[in-house]
């Protein structure tokens, strides 16, 4: 039961909040990103959703550092936050990769998929991982 109430203490205190938050500007960006870059740019999909994280990544992490974990940014925090963040672009890529070639569907169906999963996983890999 002790965690349940944790778990559940997790989701609704101000820290998951502010991540949330933050994470809805990373996702903009990286969401936005995705669509020019494939859209316009007619590049692939997965190689477009790189280019996207890798602009979300660095706007989120200054963020987070300060605002979310109350941290000072160092490269040994950014280290952390990369390999996580790596971790949750596979995943990312991979949803993408699953709705685009076996269900034959829109990438941006998968993108929106990830959307709900990826934050939650790297939510907790971040407090456990990356700013502990």
């Amino acid at each position: 039961m002790n965690n349940v109430r944790k778990l559940v203490w997790d989701f609704t205190n101000t820290m998951f909040i502010r991540y949330a938050f933050i994470g809805v500007i990373g996702t903009i960006i990286h969401t936005v990103v995705l669509m020019i870059m494939t859209e316009r740019l007619f590049l692939n999909p997965l190689l477009s959703s790189v280019i996207g994280f890798l602009c979300s990544l660095i706007v989120s992490f200054f963020l987070n550092v300060k605002w979310t974990f109350n941290k000072t940014a160092r490269v040994s925090i950014f280290k952390k936050y990369f390999v996580v963040s790596v971790f949750g672009q596979i995943l990312n890529m991979l949803i993408i990769y699953f709705f685009i070639n076996v269900l034959v569907t829109s990438y941006l169906i998968g993108h929106c998929i990830s959307i709900v999963i990826v934050p939650v996983v790297n939510y907790f890999l971040n407090k456990k991982y990356a700013f502990k």
